[in-house]
């Protein structure tokens, strides 16, 4: 599970993001930002009922996930080209 926890959290070289950021659209908080943040500050508030907040985070959760997803597979796609330019490289 510490590992885990090590990949989820760890920025991936190809996407720029962490895994859980890409999957949940935020990055969980640890023990050690707890120590070293105030909590709560950088986080969106969910609303306590249901209201017009609840559809302007699932708009603003599903707006960020897109580009989040958008700019991975752009990172994925000049790393597959530079995977493949190392690979011919190699062979001659």
């Amino acid at each position: 599970s510490k590992l885990a926890l090590s990949i989820r959290t760890s920025v991936n070289e190809t996407t720029g993001d962490t895994p859980a950021y890409l999957n949940f659209g935020r990055d969980p908080k640890l023990p050690l930002d707890l120590l070293i943040t105030n909590p709560g500050n950088n986080e969106p508030l969910l609303p306590t009922s249901i209201s017009p907040e609840v559809d302007t985070y699932k708009q603003y959760l599903s707006k960020n996930l897109l580009t989040a997803h958008r700019i991975a597979q752009e990172h994925n796609e000049v790393r597959k080209m530079q995977q493949k330019n190392n690979a011919e490289t190699w062979k001659t």
